[in-house]
């Protein structure tokens, strides 16, 4: 973000404040439009996979809507292949024992962090995902937005909607909800962590 443009906020003149205004966030949806970029070229995954890492990290950082998508089209990232990648991505850093879906799978803590924007992405994810990675990050986003009414009226409107393969699967996860002690109390501690 140019200093230009911070600085134009202390201007007295209302158009200069202006500007400075629309600078900045044309810069902050140029940076996104980037983090995306990064995050959906299968080179990265396979070359760079600490990168689109850090890239998934920032989206949440900024609770940026604008990366829900690249980020339920990757949430299996890295064990899930990337469609149009030559071959897998390396191994996750530190390994991958005795860890949480959220400390394997980046995208999972930055859709939490972002919050009601991701909601309906991931319902949609979860009903058509075939791989069991994915449907349990789905699961886990679910689980920790479940205090929010939307996560349930979702699931339950796919649910209708669902081939009746897919249906388990969402069905699981509004059984999930429900059995969610903090669906009253609001958000769990992974997400909280990842403040």
């Amino acid at each position: 973000m140019p200093i230009e443009a911070v600085q134009m906020l202390l201007s007295d003149d209302v158009a200069s404040r202006n500007q400075g205004y629309k600078q900045i966030f044309e810069e902050r949806a140029k940076l996104i439009s980037q983090l995306t970029a990064l995050i959906s070229d299968p080179e990265n995954h396979v070359r760079r996979p600490a990168s689109v890492q850090t890239a998934m990290w920032i989206l949440a950082r900024l609770r940026a809507p604008e990366g829900v998508n690249v980020l339920v089209t990757y949430i299996g990232f890295p064990l899930v292949r990337h469609p149009e990648a030559p071959e897998h991505p390396r191994l996750v850093t530190g390994g991958m024992f005795n860890k949480t879906i959220g400390q394997l799978l980046p995208a999972v803590p930055a859709l939490i962090r972002i919050g009601e924007p991701c909601v309906e992405q991931v319902v949609n994810k979860l009903a058509t995902a075939d791989s069991v990675l994915e449907i349990k990050a789905c699961q886990t986003v679910l689980k920790e937005l479940s205090c929010r009414r939307s996560v349930r009226a979702k699931l339950e409107k796919a649910i209708k909607g669902a081939h009746p393969r897919k249906r388990a699967q969402l069905e699981k996860a509004l059984k999930m909800l429900a059995e969610q002690p903090n669906a009253r109390e609001g958000i769990g501690a992974s997400a909280k962590k990842t403040e």
